[in-house]
C-alpha cells in the first residue's frame, strides 16, 4: 500500500513538472510572438482613411502620434502617409510590367491560405506563381489634435474614442467598420457596400445615408 502511495506521488510530481515545462515553453512562444512596434513621424492631419484590412485606433490628444504594431515584426506590408490633411493607412501597391510591352499594370491584393497558388492568364502566354504565406496584420494607434473625418474600406476598421469636433464626416464602404464616440455639431454618416458604422455621443445635427 505504501509503495502505491509513493508511486502516486511520483506520478503527480512528473505530471506537475511536465505541466510547468509546457507552460514555460508556451510563455516563451508568446513572448516571441508579442507585438512589435514602429513609430512614424507623421502629423498635420485631421482625417483618417484606412483600407486593405488595416485596423486603426484613434484618440484625441495634445500631440500627434502614429505607432504601428504587428506580431510578425515585418512592417514592409504597411504604408502610412499624409495626403491633403488625411492620414492614410493601407498596404503598398505592387506594380507589374509586361516584359513584352511597355505598359505598366497596377495590382493589389491580399492572398491568404496554407497552399501555393498559381495564377494563369486565360490565353496561356504567361504564368505567375505565388508562394502563399500568412499576411501580417497591422494595428495603428493614432493620436491627433483634432479629427473631422473618418473613412474605412476594404475590410479595415477604425475605432475612435471621445472625439470633440464641430463638423464630423464618417464613411464606411466595402466591409469597412467604424466605431466612433463623438461630441460634435453637424455629423454625417455614409455607409455603403456592407460598410458598418456604430456611432455614440452627442451632436446637434445628424445626417445618415445608407445604401
Amino acid at each position: 500500500m505504501q509503495f502505491h502511495r509513493y508511486l502516486t506521488i511520483f506520478l503527480v510530481m512528473v505530471a506537475l513538472v511536465s505541466w510547468l515545462t509546457s507552460h514555460a515553453e508556451e510563455s516563451t512562444r508568446r513572448d516571441e510572438m508579442s507585438e512589435q512596434s514602429k513609430t512614424y513621424n507623421l502629423s498635420g492631419f485631421t482625417g483618417v482613411y484606412a483600407s486593405a484590412a488595416i485596423d486603426v485606433e484613434l484618440t484625441q490628444g495634445d500631440a500627434f502620434s502614429v505607432v504601428a504594431y504587428t506580431e510578425s515584426g515585418d512592417f514592409s506590408g504597411l504604408e502610412l502617409r499624409v495626403e491633403d490633411g488625411v492620414l492614410i493607412a493601407t498596404r503598398p501597391e505592387e506594380i507589374w510590367k509586361d516584359k513584352n510591352t511597355s505598359s505598366w499594370q497596377r495590382f493589389f491584393g491580399i492572398v491568404s491560405g496554407n497552399r501555393n497558388i498559381s495564377i494563369k492568364r486565360v490565353d496561356g502566354q504567361r504564368v505567375i506563381k505565388i508562394n502563399g504565406e500568412r499576411v501580417p496584420t497591422y494595428t495603428v494607434r493614432v493620436t491627433a489634435l483634432g479629427i473631422d473625418r473618418l473613412d474605412a474600406s476594404s475590410s479595415s476598421s477604425v475605432t475612435a474614442k471621445k472625439i470633440k469636433t464641430r463638423d464630423f464626416a464618417i464613411k464606411a464602404s466595402s466591409s469597412g467598420d467604424i466605431n466612433a464616440e463623438v461630441m460634435g455639431g453637424d455629423v454625417s454618416v455614409d455607409a455603403t457596400s456592407s460598410g458598418d458604422v456604430v456611432l455614440s455621443g452627442t451632436c446637434e445635427k445628424l445626417d445618415i445615408k445608407a445604401t
